[in-house]
Formats: structure tokens, C-alpha cells, sequence
């Protein structure tokens, strides 16, 4: 009973069909299928820099557009009693370092102690040396002879206690220099633990805090990129992502240069999905050699087939789960592809030719 109600309603449908005589005769077009995307520019390599810990900003020491390199310090954070500690400690190895030199005060005056008793020393000993002759001669007795020569002796241990004065006062002068520098060093080291520094070579393009202010762990400080390369990071709804294949190219414009079209070529796609937005993150390599303002929006158009020949069918003429009716009476399905104003692509069923019934309006 089910068929026969079935072949009936197929009966009168094609009937309906017949009488309405509209006909289309399927014709092949050229197309071009399209994903639209929006995003924003970004360059090649980028970062958004952040602080090592909460503090405040006490020195910011670039300006947008500066050309940076990579391990340079950007951004200085702390207080200034953090500036204040190394400018003393800083002091107290300037001192240091002035006594351990050669123009040490301390050094100066052992030299000099030293300088005169070498003085005296060379006088005692050339007495010792002529007092000992004479005593060979007889011309004085052994006992001045001796006593010159013990003269001589205490001038010269006079000279070496001067030396080892001298040697133990450089010593500890330089000792006390190497502590002052290492005190320096870890001082600087917590200052340089504060500090942003860049990570790559390029240019500052934005500064998104201001000097004073109090910024926190996670918040970005400033922006620092390569110069003169940019890609797109674009957004694809999930029912789209599974067409988006590498090398794909990408039709683009931006707010910021109107009325011009630009070139890009998919480099990455993100296969995890941002749960809260739905979407998918690709990436596109920007062809063009322009200037780009990162961050700026663009809308795009990511080419998924480019002038392709196919058969196409108006769009009313098809029947309720895809399907026609052939000029001979007879229902075909077909596999439909993309709808493009009133016509949609036919990818099977019919071909190029054929000729095809519209519905009878109800």
C-alpha cells in the first residue's frame, strides 16, 4: 500500500513537472571558490614582551620604530632605590679599584718607605764593602768593619719588610677591589632580572605601558618584531577549516590602504580549535612587499579552487534532497557543490548537456 501511495505521488509530481514545461539545458561555467576569513596583521616574528614580575616601570629606554637586536634591554623595572644601591655599590668599586692601582695612596706611601730604605741600604752596604777593605789593610779595626756590615744587614731587612708590607697591602687592596665587583655584579644581576630585554633582532613596534607605571607578570610591556616581513593570523569557522590546505592563496584587503587588494599564501593552520570562539587560527605569508601595520584588520578571501570548469544548474530546479528530473521522466540525484547567486554546481548526476525539468510551483 506504502509503494502504491509512493508511485502515486511520484506520478503526480512528474505530472506537475510536465505541465509547468519550464526546461534548462545544463551548461558548463567558470568558477572560483572561495573560504572569507577575517583577521589581523602581524609581522613574520613577533612577541609581545612582559615583565619577569609584577614591579614598576622605572626606565623605559626605546621608542616605537626603534631598531633593536636581540638581548638588548628594553625596559628597566624596579624602584629607585634598586638605581640607588648600584650607584653606591658602583662607588665603592671605583675606590677600590683607585687603591689597588698603581696610583694607590696607601701603595704610595709603603713605596716610599720602601724607596728610602733601599736608598739607605745601598749607602750601608757600600760603607760594609769599604770598611771591610780597610780592615784588611789594617787601617780600621774588624769590629767597625763588622758593625758596618750589620748596618748593611738590618738596611736590607728593612728593604724586605717593606716589600712584604707593600705585596700584602696590594693583596688585600685587591681582595677588597674583588669583593666591591662581585657585590656590584649581584646587585646589577637583580637589577638585569628586572629588566625586558628583546629576543630577537628587529624593531619596537608598539609600547603598551607607560614609565611609573605598575605592570603586571602577564601584562605585555611592549611589541617587538622583524622588520619589513608580515603574515596574517586568519580566523575559519569550523564548517570551513577541513577545505584549507597548505599553499593555498589568500586574497586580502586592509582598512589601511582602501580600495587595493593584496596577496598572501597559507604557511600554517592551528588543528586545535578555540573552544570559545569556534574558530580556527591559520597563518598566511604576506607576498607583497608593502609596509603593514601590525594588528590592523583585514578581510580575506582564501582561494579553494581557482577558474574551474564546472557544470552548473539553477538552483530551482533542483528537488527536495537534491535531485532532477531529466527531460526522459526521470528522477536523478545529484551531488551538489557550491551555490553561487542563483545557480548551484553540479559535481554528479548530470553532466554538461543534459536536459533537466523544473519543479511545478505548489
Amino acid at each position: 500500500m506504502k509503494n502504491s501511495i509512493s508511485i502515486f505521488i511520484l506520478a503526480v509530481l512528474l505530472c506537475a513537472c510536465k505541465q509547468n514545461g519550464e526546461q534548462y539545458t545544463v551548461v558548463e561555467h567558470t568558477i572560483n571558490e572561495a573560504v572569507y576569513a577575517s583577521g589581523e596583521v602581524y609581522p613574520m616574528q613577533y612577541y609581545f614582551l612582559k615583565p619577569p614580575k609584577t614591579a614598576p616601570i622605572l626606565q623605559i629606554l626605546v621608542k616605537e620604530g626603534d631598531k633593536v637586536s636581540a638581548g638588548d634591554i628594553l625596559v628597566i623595572m624596579g624602584s629607585t632605590d634598586e638605581t640607588e644601591k648600584i650607584r653606591l655599590a658602583a662607588g665603592q668599586v671605583a675606590i677600590a679599584r683607585e687603591n689597588a692601582s698603581g696610583n694607590s695612596a696607601i701603595l704610595n706611601e709603603i713605596q716610599a718607605k720602601r724607596d728610602i730604605a733601599e736608598q739607605q741600604y745601598r749607602q750601608d752596604k757600600t760603607n760594609a764593602e769599604r770598611y771591610r777593605k780597610l780592615a784588611v789593610d789594617k787601617a780600621v779595626s774588624p769590629n767597625e768593619a763588622e758593625d758596618r756590615q750589620l748596618a748593611a744587614e738590618r738596611s736590607l731587612a728593612e728593604v724586605n719588610a717593606l716589600q712584604e708590607q707593600y705585596t700584602a697591602a696590594k693583596n688585600r687592596l685587591n681582595d677588597q677591589l674583588l669583593a666591591s665587583e662581585l657585590q656590584l655584579a649581584d646587585i646589577f644581576r637583580q637589577y638585569n632580572d628586572n629588566a625586558i630585554r628583546s629576543n630577537i633582532s628587529g624593531k619596537v613596534y608598539s609600547i603598551l605601558k607607560e614609565q611609573g607605571e605598575i605592570a603586571e607578570s602577564e601584562s605585555p610591556v611592549l611589541m617587538v618584531g622583524v622588520d619589513n616581513a608580515f603574515k596574517l593570523e586568519l580566523f575559519i569557522d569550523e564548517r570551513d577549516i577541513n577545505k584549507i590546505t597548505m599553499g593555498q592563496k589568500v586574497w586580502f584587503e586592509s582598512n589601511t590602504y582602501p580600495d587595493r587588494q593584496f596577496e598572501a599564501c597559507i604557511s600554517k593552520i592551528d588543528p586545535v580549535m578555540r573552544k570559545e570562539s569556534r574558530y580556527f587560527k591559520v597563518e598566511a605569508v604576506i607576498s607583497d612587499s608593502d609596509f603593514f601595520y601590525p594588528q590592523s584588520s583585514v578581510e580575506a578571501c582564501i582561494i579553494i579552487r581557482e577558474n574551474i570548469k564546472a557544470a552548473m544548474i539553477p538552483f530551482d530546479y533542483l528537488f527536495k534532497g537534491d535531485s532532477v528530473l531529466q527531460a526522459d521522466d526521470k528522477m536523478i540525484p545529484v551531488k551538489t557543490g557550491i551555490r553561487i547567486n542563483d545557480l548551484v554546481e553540479v559535481k554528479s548526476g548530470v553532466v554538461t548537456g543534459d536536459m533537466i525539468l523544473k519543479p511545478a510551483r505548489q
